[in-house]
Parts: structure tokens; C-alpha cells; sequence
């Protein structure tokens, strides 16, 4: 049986438990993913404690990103197969051991990542990439100060 982190009742992470439930049944065009990895991101811990501006209903299993092995494919899904190992975007959801997406929640993992890092890039990557070109628009010669690199988004930030 899949495993899940199950959030019950807002709070700090201590809260949250492993539970086990039965393997969700295919739609149409969806995909079951064998996760490998899950990221842990500020928005999780925020969004556990009822401080995010997502706030979904009790109970719901955080983690907006993972990473992991295509294990099962509806016969409408278009341009994933079995066996393609993935990123998975979530809004929640990803603290589980198999999830059942669309492939548009999917990215092609690099090859050159191992599923750690492949769990833990597009969230942090993607907010410095947002705040550095979209919103900033740093042009190449400026001096960037990058507070908090130890971050996720400060780390890639500095990448």
C-alpha cells in the first residue's frame, strides 16, 4: 500500500504522520509516479501551520515537489511512457510514496541529477529565477547581493 505524510490538524511539522492508503485508480490522461524523492520547502512548513495563502482542507498531505519513476500510464496520457523519471510540480501533495498527475505536472529529470536534486529544484530555482529576471530584471554587469544564500531560494539565487 502507498504511504502518505498526512497533515490532520495545523501546526508545526512534528504534527504530521505516515499513514498508508490504497493505490488511487487512474483517470483518464493521468500518470502514477513511484516517488523517489520529496523536496522540503519553506511553503510546506508554512502551509502545515495554516500560513500559506494555499490553505487546503484537513486532512492533506504537503509538498509542492518530488521526483520519481513513471510506473503507470493511462492509455490517454500523451508524452510520458513507463519507465521516464520525473519531476513532479504539485501545489500539495508530494510527501507520498506514489502520486497520480497529469503530464503537464511533469518535467523530464536531467540526467545529470539524482532524485534528490531533481526533487528539490524547481521550487527554489524557479522563485530565484521569478524574482531575479522577471521581477528585478538583473542585466548581466549589475552586482547582485543575495541575502540568505544558504537557502534554497538564496542558494540558487547565487547559482
Amino acid at each position: 500500500m502507498p504511504k502518505i505524510v498526512v497533515c490532520r490538524e495545523l501546526g508545526p511539522p512534528e504534527r504530521l504522520r505516515l499513514e498508508e492508503i490504497p493505490s488511487a485508480p487512474l483517470k483518464p490522461g493521468e500518470v502514477r509516479v513511484a516517488i523517489r524523492a520529496a523536496g522540503i520547502n519553506f511553503p510546506d512548513v508554512l502551509m502545515v501551520a495554516g500560513e500559506y495563502q494555499l490553505k487546503p482542507p484537513l486532512p492533506f498531505t504537503p509538498g509542492v515537489e518530488a521526483a520519481g519513476d513513471i510506473v503507470e500510464v493511462d492509455s490517454a496520457a500523451r508524452g510520458v511512457a513507463v519507465g521516464d523519471k520525473v519531476i513532479v510540480k504539485m501545489r500539495h501533495g508530494a510527501y507520498c510514496s506514489e502520486a497520480v498527475v497529469t503530464p503537464a505536472q511533469l518535467t523530464p529529470m536531467p540526467s545529470t541529477f539524482d532524485y534528490a536534486e531533481a526533487a528539490t529544484f524547481l521550487a527554489g530555482h524557479g522563485t530565484a529565477y521569478h524574482a531575479l529576471i522577471d521581477r528585478g530584471q538583473v542585466k548581466p554587469g549589475e552586482v547582485l547581493l543575495v541575502h540568505g544564500a544558504g537557502g534554497g531560494v538564496g542558494l540558487a539565487a547565487v547559482e
